[in-house]
This record gives structure tokens, C-alpha cells and sequence, in this order.
């Protein structure tokens, strides 16, 4: 089955998420942010993902938008190692941390668990 459609639906919670001393004294407290997406395929099956945010919920959600949507229209859901590496190798520039693997398992979680019965398979696992 193709992919036809890939959302992402952003859920912010206003409490801190972190919320010990070393992080007020630094300034580094932020919002727990999830951006939740979803795959739709041709024959009409979802799978779901979640990317945490922390804070920069909006650039999880535009890289998830704008990269790696791009991607996913009109391949082959099945093709879970080649979509993963697809979208690994592609944002190789961008770097390996951050905003970019952070939005990749948020795609990946849902492209790997719930599309496939053989999940860990492609990856080396189960």
C-alpha cells in the first residue's frame, strides 16, 4: 500500500516538564511538546508516531512537514528500512541530533511499529 497522507497534530502542555534546579538555574526549562503524527495509506490504515518537542514544537512539526512528507507521499509502506534510510541519508546535513532524530523517530516509530508485524526485523532486532 502506498502512502497517501502524513499529518502531525501538535500537543503542548503549559506545565514545565523539567522542572529540577539545575535546569531553573540555567534557564533551560521548557514545555513538554509532542508532535503526534500520522501516516495515512492508500487502502485507508494509520499509523502512528510521536517526536518530542521540547519547546520547538513548531520546527519538529515544518521539518516533519516540509522534509520528511516529501518523502513518504507515493512509496511503498512495506518498504520500512528503505524508507528509513531514505529519510536518514537525506537529512544528513542537517545533522544527527536534535530537531532532525527527533522528528525521524517521530516518522519512524510509526512507519516501523505500527505498519508492520515484522517490525524489528529490517532493523536488526526481534
Amino acid at each position: 500500500m502506498k502512502i497517501s497522507e502524513v499529518k502531525v497534530t501538535k500537543l503542548s502542555s503549559k506545565e514545565f516538564y523539567e522542572r529540577d534546579a539545575l535546569a531553573v538555574k540555567g534557564g533551560a526549562e521548557h514545555f513538554m511538546d509532542v508532535a503526534v503524527v500520522s501516516v495515512v495509506t492508500s487502502n485507508g490504515e494509520i499509523g502512528y508516531g510521536e517526536a518530542i518537542a521540547y519547546g520547538i514544537l513548531d520546527v519538529v512539526s515544518t521539518t516533519i512537514e516540509k522534509i520528511y512528507r516529501p518523502l513518504l507521499l507515493g512509496e511503498e509502506s512495506s518498504n520500512i528500512l528503505g524508507l528509513w534510510n531514505k529519510m536518514y541519508k537525506t537529512t544528513f546535513r542537517l545533522g544527527r541530533r536534535g530537531v532532525t532524530i527527533s522528528s525521524l523517530s517521530g516518522v519512524s516509530e510509526m512507519c516501523i511499529r505500527d505498519r508492520s508485524t515484522n517490525c524489528l526485523e529490517g532493523r536488526g532486532g526481534g
